[in-house]
């Protein structure tokens, strides 16, 4: 499992997903009760945009196991970001939690169903919790998003300042960019904004372009797909 997993990561790397997706496919048929192998190609399968077989793989594993925290937090983080089922998402989520209070992950999982339900309070507090005890850059991008959004635009620049020293480049700052974007059309925008989004598109020019699969920089050890694969 570990060769294969080890295998599939390298693929990734390499720019061939779903080559990876394959490989961990394959193992999976011949191991199908190895729900450390299901997890892995799961989250593989979402790293490449396959999420219906992602979301599949994850029912299963918690039809076996409901008290699998990573699978949990997992499907219920792929239907927050995907805006569907957020009262299951809730309901996943509140269970992970009581399993496992202290998992940036689902720390960070939390923050961010609070913020698609217009909790800006709370998905800030779980959020930060999240960074505390892991510095993320996605977490990060979630954090400076949901201040900007509630109108804690002091705040929010302060965390991009952080947050563009350490991180260097990484595709998932371009697209907060964009997002902030939308912000400044919503409402009328802050000093403290304003100069988020001109540090943001300062930003956002000086990185290179790249490819959707690419392995991002982080703060936290190992690329995006290593954290997903450990964690969600």
């Amino acid at each position: 499992n570990l060769f294969m997993t080890a295998e599939a990561r390298m693929l990734i790397e390499a720019g061939k997903p779903e080559d990876a997706l394959g490989v961990m496919k394959t193992a999976l048929a011949e191991q199908p009760d190895d729900v450390s192998l299901a997890y892995d190609t799961a989250m593989i399968a979402q790293n490449v945009g396959h999420f219906e077989e992602t979301e599949s793989i994850l029912k299963d594993i918690l039809s076996d196991d409901p008290d699998h925290v990573q699978a949990g937090n997992a499907l219920a983080y792929l239907w927050v970001t995907r805006d569907m089922n957020l009262p299951e998402a809730r309901r996943l989520l509140e269970h992970a939690y009581r399993l496992s209070p202290v998992d940036p992950y689902v720390l960070d999982s939390m923050g961010w169903l609070c913020f698609k339900e217009g909790r800006y309070d709370q998905a800030a507090e779980f959020t930060l919790a999240s960074l505390k005890r892991l510095f993320d850059v996605e977490v990060a991008c979630h954090l400076v998003e949901i201040l900007a959004v509630s109108g804690r635009d002091h705040e929010a620049e302060k965390l991009f300042r952080e947050l563009e020293q350490r991180a260097g480049s990484d595709a998932l700052v371009l697209d907060l960019a964009k997002r902030l974007d939308t912000v400044e059309k919503i409402r009328q925008p802050s000093e403290h904004l304003l100069v988020l989004l001109r540090r943001l598109i300062r930003y956002a020019r000086k990185q290179p372009e790249r490819r959707d699969i690419d392995k991002p920089a982080v703060l936290a050890e190992g690329s995006d797909v290593n954290r997903k694969l450990s964690a969600r």
